[in-house]
């Protein structure tokens, strides 16, 4: 598997098992206010070293951190599932527990995994000391029956909280000091042979196992569990709560700020103190990790537009040899970018031909910054130019505060709040003579873009837009809600093409649906922008709906773009109010007209041709369209009448639950189809393919 080891993610993963997790000491705790009477205090200069480190990071590398225990904390709740995580010290636990006579000693593997977490994620500066760690009655009973377990009979009496503690910190300084003191070409010869980085690691934890003054190191030792035992461990946990290796990022940048590595020579190592250059990390290390290697991404900086930008350009060998160990089935296919600390835009430059050979290999792109993130599979750059030259821009960008001011003008004239600060999402193909073209289609492909969302909003009345700047206007964009892993809510916007985005929030209802058994959904439809009134207050949910409104309405829910008419239809002109939306549904797909030319867009949309155009509609945005089962209509009398060229478009929305009959037995196929009626079944295939809550 491709993984070429950096300096970065080499000194991360080594502090992160010295140290469990780059987190610091309790700044309120430090000797542990519970049985501190049976502890001395840890020594000031570790204390105020790990202070030092900590207080240097940036609120987002701390933000990392919490990150990675919050996703630890989800490990805790099926503790079974993970249990084989932490196999190598259950091992040694298990044989020593079965040499030992007291019944009371009893220990689960699941057991020692909540241990592990316990303090390796809980224990937190900013979250629980080791005194609420021990606090919590099962990380106490465990830790009592390990301590005994390892050779004192008195549990918590005979080691205390600090102990642990002294030997976690200890452990940190003590891989800090030695990297401190390496000269550069050792520390580099580290990163090109990993199996050396190991061996250190496995080095420094037996020190600490085998030093006499650690009354938790006798412990361990007495137990039999070695250095070995540990790196296995965490070389297998710390992909689960931190995976993209941003939490060792945040914690080894903040530490070459504060300390300086790899400073020492040859003949003589750097001591504490002492002069002499301090290893620069690349210039990237802390503003981007992700997938690929950090010196394969170059950062700089620049103007385009008016606009500061970020550039960062991919090396075209590196890219293509992480594409090829996907095609062979050896990398994951999801390729994560991630940055910070970068000007509003970020422009993400792929050489065009390192793509080739991958267009059909399932490979996506996915780039994070300014708590923005763009999902882009390489798929869509099939048939495309991909020639040398050529290059491939992703760009992610905060908007200017004039265009965040017409946004909310806009969003007042809907009577909506912007919950989410707009940003600029797209995808451009530049030649080699800097000539770039919008690649704008992206044939059927809904690509996912993600915003953070400010304050508490409500799903059922949230959804994302996209700003038309030539007119002022906000567009329904299909968008699902979730919650991050630190507990801030994001929205997944889901668009087929590119745009200024937002996420605004509304609450609309009409006096004559109360009590109406389709309230709740038109008034999810209409505060998602998709359908209106047919005046401010008044819905007619049992009017019929016609089919010029529906196919408008089914446009609008595809957040498809309206196109100038010139389908051609005898009874459309192209100054209609529909005119655009019709030749849109051409266009996509969705709709062909009658025989004799016509489209009849006055004519009541009925049920089995409204079933005709949402299986269209499915197909058209990459949904699961099953295959029909012969007996879904069976339950309806009057199946036989339905029309031969909608009957498997009617099995399919039924089987799906897109549709009901109109009462138990009768699907009524040539009934007029409501306006209610539509708003549902519109959020029920949105729902279906998974663009609504």
């Amino acid at each position: 598997m491709l993984k070429k080891k950096v300096v970065i993610s080499t000194l991360s993963a080594s502090l992160l098992c010295t140290g469990l997790l780059p987190v610091g000491l309790p700044t309120d705790d430090v000797s542990g206010r519970v049985y501190a009477e049976t502890a001395a205090a840890l020594p000031s200069d570790i204390t105020d070293r790990m202070r030092k480190i900590r207080d240097a990071m940036t609120p987002e590398e701390r933000q990392r951190i919490t990150d990675a225990q919050d996703r630890a904390d989800e490990i805790r709740k099926d503790l079974t599932k993970h249990k084989d995580l932490v196999t190598e010290i259950w091992n040694k636990v298990d044989a020593k527990l079965k040499q030992t006579a007291d019944p009371n000693l009893e220990l689960t593997q699941e057991d020692i995994l909540f241990f592990v977490l316990a303090f390796s994620v809980q224990y937190d500066p900013n979250g629980k000391s080791m005194e609420e760690v021990l606090g919590e009655e099962r990380a106490r009973e465990i830790a009592e029956k390990l301590i005994k377990l390892g050779g004192f009979p008195g549990g918590l009496e005979d080691v205390a909280i600090n102990d642990v503690s002294q030997l976690i910190n200890k452990g940190q300084s003590n891989m800090i000091e030695r990297f401190r003191q390496m000269p550069m070409n050792e520390l580099l010869g580290i990163v090109a042979n990993p199996d050396r980085a190991e061996t250190i690691l496995v080095q420094e934890i037996d020190k600490l196992i085998n030093d006499p003054g650690l009354a938790f190191g006798k412990v361990l030792k007495n137990i039999n569990v070695t250095g070995t035992d540990v790196v296995a461990v965490f070389k297998r946990l710390i992909p689960k709560f931190d995976p993209q290796r941003r939490a060792m990022a945040a914690w080894v940048t903040a530490l070459i700020r504060v300390e300086g590595l790899g400073a020492g020579t040859p003949d003589k190592p750097r001591r504490r103190g002492g002069s002499g250059g301090v290893f620069n990390p690349p210039a990237n290390a802390g503003i981007y990790t992700g997938s690929l290697p950090v010196e394969a991404v170059k950062l700089s900086k620049g103007t385009m537009d008016g606009k500061s930008v970020t550039f960062a350009d991919v090396d075209e060998a590196q890219l293509k040899a992480y594409l090829d160990s996907i095609i062979s089935g050896q990398a994951d296919k999801l390729i994560q970018l991630a940055f910070s600390e970068t000007e509003p835009t970020l422009k993400l430059r792929l050489p065009a031909a390192a793509l080739t050979a991958a267009v059909q290999s399932g490979a996506v792109f996915h780039s994070t910054v300014h708590g923005l993130s763009f999902t882009v599979p390489i798929s869509i750059f099939a048939g495309l130019d991909l020639s040398a030259g050529s290059t491939v821009v992703i760009t992610l960008s905060q908007v200017t505060d004039a265009v965040k001011q017409q946004v909310q003008q806009s969003a007042d004239q809907v009577d909506a709040d912007v919950v989410a600060s707009p940003a600029e999402f797209s995808v451009s193909m530049q030649d080699e003579n800097g000539n770039s073209t919008v690649v704008g289609s992206y044939k059927g492909s809904y690509l996912q873009r993600g915003l953070p969302v400010t304050g508490q909003i409500d799903p059922n009345k949230a959804t994302g837009v996209w700003f038309n700047e030539g007119t002022g206007k906000l567009s329904f964009i299909p968008a699902t809600f979730g919650t991050r892993s630190a507990g801030s809510t994001v929205g997944t916007l889901h668009s087929p093409h590119d745009s200024i985005y937002t996420i605004v929030q509304s609450d609309k209802t009409f006096k004559d649906i109360a009590g109406h058994w389709a309230k709740t959904d038109v008034e999810t439809m209409a505060s998602k922008l998709i359908v209106d009134g047919v005046a401010p207050d008044e819905f007619a949910p049992d009017s019929p709906l016609t089919r010029a409104q529906f196919v408008a309405l089914l446009v609008r829910s595809l957040a498809l773009v309206e196109q100038p008419y010139q389908a051609g239809f005898s009874d459309v002109d192209s100054t209609d109010w529909h005119s655009t939306a019709i030749q849109t549904a051409v266009t996509a797909g969705l709709i062909e007209g009658f025989e004799d030319g016509t489209f009849r867009p006055d004519d009541s949309v009925t049920r089995e041709q409204l079933a005709v155009l949402i299986s269209r509609a499915l197909k058209a945005a990459g949904g699961d369209t099953p295959t029909t089962a012969a007996g879904a209509l069976e339950r309806f009398a009057d199946r036989d009448t339905i029309s031969p060229w909608a009957e498997n478009s009617v099995q399919q929305t039924v089987q799906i639950g897109l549709f009901n009959g109109q009462s138990d037995n009768s699907f009524a196929p040539q009934g007029d189809t409501t306006r209610a009626q539509g708003a549902v079944t519109l959020k029920r295939l949105l729902q279906y393919l998974k663009f609504m809550n």
